[in-house]
């Protein structure tokens, strides 16, 4: 298993780590999606109001009535959570030439402490053998698989984050599920990210994503030193398995994916013109 650790300055910086979560497809806090959530239910009741006539305001004091009168309303309480927030990161293989249900091509927990202002990532390897509560014996990535062809209560989802609680021994909060094409959007409208690729890596038998040729492949080749990746690049670099380390070395690539897009989405520029594609990224969530 691949971990990786990073520490916030403070609270601000935190809520940067999570909104830059869910700006990417499998790396997600539940405040952020929590907020995208609200946003969007915002922007769709917005949308379908009509607009008030305009109006002139008359500044005039006003004697006031007698009917009125005045109540103190409920003070809204400080969250002062301290529990750890744990999401579980779904990326899931879905592809355009076939049919559901899906397996799961990334695993990956989130976790955020409110206390220390710090976050870290726990990468699960795919092809880990262990138990699937309810079920034999089997793949991790197989879980969510199982879930959804058995009608699991919960689905997918649940029995993946049943799979994580049992054989790990924590406690999943929330999950967040994201497919490919999400994943490559979301890198887009970043405007891409930058990558230090330590080593170069050549897979010439990465796997074609042409539907007329769905099992051929689409030779890959990327020199080592710093690389700019725009969404399709970025998912070849997070996929590809052909390399020394074999999944060790490709959670630690998508780990270097997710950080670069929260270096990325935390510089204040950024930050305003994420703000501007707001409903854009809130549609590509949506379809997720």
């Amino acid at each position: 298993m691949q971990s990786n650790r990073w520490r916030t300055r403070g609270s601000s910086n935190l809520s940067q780590v999570i909104f830059t979560g869910l700006l990417v497809m499998f790396f997600l806090s539940v405040a952020g999606a929590t907020g995208v959530f609200v946003f969007g239910q915002v922007y769709d009741f917005t949308m379908g109001s009509e607009m008030l006539p305009d109006f002139t305001i008359n500044h005039e004091r006003q004697p006031e009535s007698e009917d009125v009168v005045y109540e103190r309303g409920m003070t809204i309480p400080i969250w002062k959570g301290t529990n750890r927030v744990n999401v579980l990161v779904m990326g899931i293989d879905e592809r355009e030439y076939e049919e559901g249900p899906w397996r799961t091509d990334t695993l990956l927990v989130l976790t955020i402490d409110p206390i220390s202002k710090s976050a870290g990532m726990l990468s699960l390897p795919r092809d880990l053998w262990v138990p699937i509560p309810g079920y034999k014996e089997g793949r991790i990535n197989n879980a969510h698989f199982l879930g959804q062809v058995y009608d699991h209560p919960g689905g997918g989802p649940a029995l993946a984050v049943q799979t994580v609680e049992y054989n790990f021994g924590i406690t999943i909060d929330y999950y967040v599920r994201v497919n490919f094409t999400a994943f490559e959007e979301m890198v887009d409208l970043l405007g891409g990210v930058d990558v230090y690729v330590e080593k170069a890596i050549n897979d010439p038998t990465y796997p074609s994503s042409d539907p007329a040729d769905p099992y051929g492949f689409d030779p890959l080749y990327i020199e080592a030193g710093w690389q700019h990746f725009d969404g399709e690049m970025a998912l070849k670099y997070a996929r590809t398995r052909h390399s020394e380390g074999g999944d060790f070395d490709r959670a630690d690539r998508q780990q270097k994916i997710l950080l670069a897009t929260f270096n990325k989405a935390r510089q204040p520029n950024e930050l305003l013109r994420l703000a501007s594609k707001a409903p854009e990224m809130w549609r590509t969530l949506q379809g997720a």
